[in-house]
Parts: structure tokens; sequence; C-alpha cells
């Protein structure tokens, strides 16, 4: 965390690949999510007078689609940082 702090500091250029990475990959990872959770959101909303109409609750189901697709990308991120950091190095 003190590594994270003085990097903060410090101009982006300077800081460690790996630190400037990780921030990369989160914010990359955050638009993607919420561009989802609009296409969710969208599809949903297309089909909500069809579901409507055959008496079905459809609108927790538009929640947790956009909840799902929001979350796909950050959750996509951690399993691949996850297993390049978790490799063994080569010395």
């Amino acid at each position: 965390m003190p590594i994270l702090v003085a990097e903060a500091t410090g101009s982006l250029v300077s800081g460690r690949p790996e630190t400037v990475k990780a921030v990369s990959e989160k914010v990359s990872a955050l638009a993607q999510g919420i561009l989802a959770a609009q296409v969710a959101w969208t599809r949903g909303a297309l089909t909500l007078p069809l579901a409507i109409a055959d008496a079905s609750s459809p609108l927790a189901d538009i929640g947790r689609s956009m909840a799902l697709a929001a979350l796909e990308p950050a959750g996509r991120e951690v399993r691949l940082n996850h297993r390049r950091l978790s490799r063994r190095r080569k010395r």
C-alpha cells in the first residue's frame, strides 16, 4: 500500500508498470461494465411489453441481468490478474 500511495503522488509515467496496468485494467473494466449494464437494460426495456402481456414479473429479471452484465468485465479481469500474478517467476 505505501508503494501505491508513493506512486499516486508522482507522475503516472514514472509509476511501476504493474501499477499502471492494474489501474488501467480497472478503469477499462468499469467502462465495459457500465456499457454492458446499459445494453442489458435496453434489451429488458424492449422485451418488457411482451413480458407484461404474458403477465409475468420481468423487472427482477431485468435488474439481475443488468447486475450480471455489469460485473462480468470486472470478474474477467480479476481472474486474468490472479492467473498472471500467481504464476511462478523464472529466476
